[in-house]
């Protein structure tokens, strides 16, 4: 089994739905007409780099899919995601977490060292 790609699709989906969410928090995105929305979805960079980055997280995921057995992959990346995008929301964007929500997220990493074992 080759684990490495399991992380990298988790981090870089992670930072590619950080991109949306810093892009889409600004006051009005979705105001206006829908023309007015596709025009600031077609404009806005955060959008578009997010992008990208999802479509790279889309091949680190095949590779990781091509490499091992899609309940390792799946459960483990989902998991993976989970904590990290925690993390990142605290770090980055400030957000609050409870003694239970860590509980929980602690449990899912728990969980996922399980998954990958042998």
């Amino acid at each position: 089994m080759n684990l490495i790609y399991i992380p990298i699709t988790a981090l870089l989906l992670i930072t590619a739905q950080s991109f949306w969410n810093h892009a889409v928090k600004v006051e009005g995105f979705f105001n206006g007409t829908a023309l007015d929305i596709i025009r600031r979805v077609a404009t806005t960079p955060a959008l578009w780099i997010g992008g990208i980055i999802y479509i790279i997280a889309t091949l680190a995921y095949l590779m990781a899919l091509s490499k091992n057995n899609f309940f390792t992959v799946q459960a483990s990346m989902t998991g993976l995601a989970l904590v990290l995008s925690t993390l990142l929301a605290v770090i980055f964007f400030g957000e609050k977490v409870s003694p239970i929500n860590v509980a929980g997220i602690t449990i899912i990493f728990i969980g996922v060292l399980l998954v990958v074992q042998k």
